[in-house]
């Protein structure tokens, strides 16, 4: 009875490696984790680099305003 208890238990996990090993590319931890990364990182030089503008207008047009009152 222990021998066919070991064998179904040996059984079940060759089935989960299996299926764990023919998992499509995209689900693997190992494309997961660096592909979130790298989105997160795009996502945070967008984030920041869209005020840059902005500011650089409005300290021309204040540059700009204090030299023709001069």
């Amino acid at each position: 009875m222990t021998d066919n208890y070991r064998a179904a238990k040996a059984d079940a996990r060759a089935e989960k490696a299996r299926a764990k090993a023919m998992r499509p590319w995209f689900k693997k931890k190992r494309f997961i984790i660096p592909l979130a990364l790298v989105a997160l990182g795009i996502i945070a030089s967008v984030g920041s680099s869209g005020g840059g503008t902005k500011d650089a207008n409005a300290n021309d047009n204040a540059s700009a305003t204090t030299a023709a009152n001069d």
